[in-house]
């Protein structure tokens, strides 16, 4: 709630290399666990899911490089991301003054 989103401003402003980090790491599992739920949604089901699981412990050293690179890939992408949002203004602002400020949004 509110007092999370103090805390996490307070970050951005007083260490924004740390916050911008746990960020990216956070946006990462994010879209891992967006794909994971797009597979059963629209493609294998949970069964398919299941059985892929079940590839996966079978063959479970490289089920982990696997994942470990594609953390390492969308990391990445997301730092990008980031950092696009900073460049072109929609980026929320820090105000660290101000706990309610809504993010500011630049208009065309």
């Amino acid at each position: 709630g509110s007092a999370w989103h103090r805390h996490a401003r307070g970050m951005a402003s007083t260490q924004p290399w740390l916050h911008r980090q746990l960020a990216a790491l956070g946006g990462t599992t994010y879209i891992i666990c967006l794909m994971g739920v797009n597979m059963v949604g629209y493609s294998v089901g949970i069964a398919g899911v299941s059985h892929l699981l079940g590839e996966a412990g079978s063959f479970f050293q490289e089920a982990l490089w696997v994942l470990a690179g594609s953390y390492a890939v969308l990391f990445s992408g997301v730092q990008v991301m980031i950092e696009l949002r900073k460049l072109d203004g929609t980026a929320p602002k820090s105000n660290a003054g101000n706990a309610e400020a809504e993010p500011s949004v630049k208009e065309y």
